[in-house]
């Protein structure tokens, strides 16, 4: 028992390097006290089936299903790695599986082979993932208590992204020259790009023989063309840098991202 809390304890821990999703440690650790008390017979209510809202394009949300899949296993509700769900899966029955349903890989998550699926197999756990502007409430409504939990992958910050930049820096040995630029400028980048053009530093850095990154390793916009550049679309700006700034087009929420589903 003392080797399944330290396990679970380490993989809690790993949601400190997931960006996108405010306050995702506490929600875990909540979800794994939630399934302790079932599995004790202390509590009869809900389920594990979860629903993951990605709000916004070009964050990682596979991370996240690793991370609730191992800690799954870790409590020995299911075993080996989740499962996507295709309509030609709903013709068999299985136990203690993860099912990953995909919204854009099905016709329509709103069908009744779908809801009847899920719940003849009661004994997996359904993890619902909302890539396409679909109500949350027609979810709920289509499915009634099938899910019970919601997690909502949101916009980075801006600030979360300088210290992710740093944080990668660091952890391949590389350090910043004093007064870079690249930094402010990276930071309005989606999370691939920043890790694309971090790779491509590090490989000239390299071949330089220095472990410090500074400004020419990177293509940046020209700060004295910043405020004639303002009116031009991203289509017909020559720089790499600033393709998507999520910061500003998303908005931030201070609401928890699981929320636990109450059934009427």
């Amino acid at each position: 028992m003392k080797k399944i809390k330290n396990s679970v304890s380490e993989i809690i821990d790993r949601t400190n390097n997931v960006l996108g999703c405010k306050n995702l440690k506490e929600t875990l650790k909540l979800y794994s006290n939630y399934i302790d008390l079932k599995l004790e017979n202390k509590i009869d209510i809900g389920n594990y089936n979860i629903i993951i809202n990605c709000k916004v394009s070009g964050i990682e949300y596979k991370e996240v299903l690793d991370i609730v899949n191992d800690l799954l296993v870790a409590k020995d509700i299911v075993k080996g790695r989740y499962i996507n769900l295709t309509e030609e899966k709903l013709n068999y029955e299985t136990e203690n599986k993860i099912y990953v349903i995909d919204d854009r890989e099905v016709s329509s998550i709103f069908t009744s082979r779908m809801r009847d699926f899920i719940e003849k197999n009661s004994q997996n756990v359904f993890i619902l993932l909302i890539k396409t502007p679909i109500s949350i409430n027609d979810i709920k409504k289509f499915f009634k208590s099938f899910f019970y939990w919601e997690l909502t992958i949101e916009c980075v910050s801006k600030e979360e992204k300088t210290e992710y930049i740093k944080g990668i820096v660091e952890k391949n040995n590389f350090m910043i020259k004093e007064n870079s630029r690249f930094i402010d400028q990276l930071s309005d980048e989606v999370i691939f790009d920043i890790n694309q053009d971090l790779m491509k530093a590090f490989v000239q850095a390299n071949n330089d023989n220095t472990n410090i990154l500074q400004d020419k390793y990177f293509k940046l916009e020209d700060s004295k063309e910043d405020t004639t550049k303002t009116s031009k679309t991203s289509s017909e700006r020559t720089g790499k840098i600033r393709q998507v700034d999520w910061t500003s087009q998303c908005k931030r929420t201070d609401a928890p991202n699981f929320r636990l589903y109450r059934s009427t």
